[in-house]
């Protein structure tokens, strides 16, 4: 069972924009789950995503407790005191209140610092892990994204056919852009995630730290696609400069699922669809014959 072509829609700029893009990862499972034709070039980029991630997101929780003592802030270092002496039944009650209140604010800072911890060391390995995924299924994700473009639009474009020599032509290119994917995200990442441990200052870091993750977590996905049109990586970085809005969005989706433990993780070819099908919507329309 296969869609009719569908029709390109603009995701558009801003908020609006940011919003649509969020619905990506959405509409790319269910894209495939109405496409069965494309569900067999899923399976072998599905299974290497999910095993490399699933080892990136065990990796991360062992520096969950380490990252979280970092970012602590001092408040939730003070521990609460017991008065000794019998002030009185209204100030022992005032005095109980207060300090079930702070005991209360503490819990939720500490939940919160922990979500945040998680957030930050699951995001980071989560990238990381995709980086060396790409490597190794990219020739894979590019078929996938070759075959959702044909379904979605009904334009049949001859493929290459799969041959040793071409796989490894396109291993070789897919590594290539794997280690300036890797470089440029240490170069920002790196900076960032230090900056989020000082004090102060540290909410800064660790939400500039989140939307770099987004951003980069859309390029790995989106890559496929504009590999396929053979785009330098400073050519993929002004596309999605000229799409920022819904680039994060999708970016922002998919790594909210993929921080979802196994769920997440079964869905990277869902991600390469959805971002194939954001391709198809926000490229530049074709110039008229």
């Amino acid at each position: 069972m296969s869609d009719p072509p569908r029709t390109s829609t603009p995701p558009g700029h801003g908020p609006a924009g940011f919003f649509t893009g969020l619905t990506y990862p959405f509409r790319g499972i269910a894209f495939l789950a109405r496409n069965r034709a494309a569900w067999r070039y899923a399976v072998i980029p599905g299974v290497v995503n999910f095993a490399i991630l699933l080892a990136a997101l065990v990796a991360s929780f062992f520096l969950i407790d380490d990252l979280a003592a970092w970012l602590r802030p001092e408040f939730l270092e003070a521990a609460e005191t017991a008065s000794t002496t019998d002030p009185g039944l209204v100030a022992g009650l005032v005095d109980r209140a207060q300090g079930l209140v702070a005991i209360a604010g503490r819990g939720l800072g500490t939940a919160l610092l922990y979500a945040l911890s998680f957030v930050l060391a699951a995001g980071g390995a989560i990238v990381a892990a995709l980086l060396v995924a790409a490597g190794l299924a990219g020739p894979f994700q590019e078929r996938l994204s070759e075959v959702v473009e044909q379904l979605a639009t009904g334009l049949v474009v001859e493929p290459e056919p799969l041959s040793a020599t071409g796989l490894a032509r396109d291993g070789a290119r897919a590594a290539a852009g794997v280690t300036q994917r890797a470089l440029l995200f240490a170069v920002l990442y790196v900076p960032l995630f230090a900056l989020s441990i000082v004090p102060v200052v540290g909410i800064v870091g660790a939400a500039g730290t989140i939307v770099y993750t987004s951003f980069f977590g859309a390029l790995n996905f989106m890559d496929p696609t504009l590999e396929r049109r053979k785009l330098p990586l400073r050519a993929k970085l002004r596309w999605a400069r000229g799409r920022l809005a819904p680039w994060l969005g999708y970016g922002a989706g998919l790594m909210a699922l993929l921080l979802i433990p196994f769920v997440g993780l079964v869905l990277t070819p869902a991600f390469v669809t959805g971002g194939t099908l954001l391709w198809l919507d926000a490229r530049e329309p074709e110039p008229a014959p």
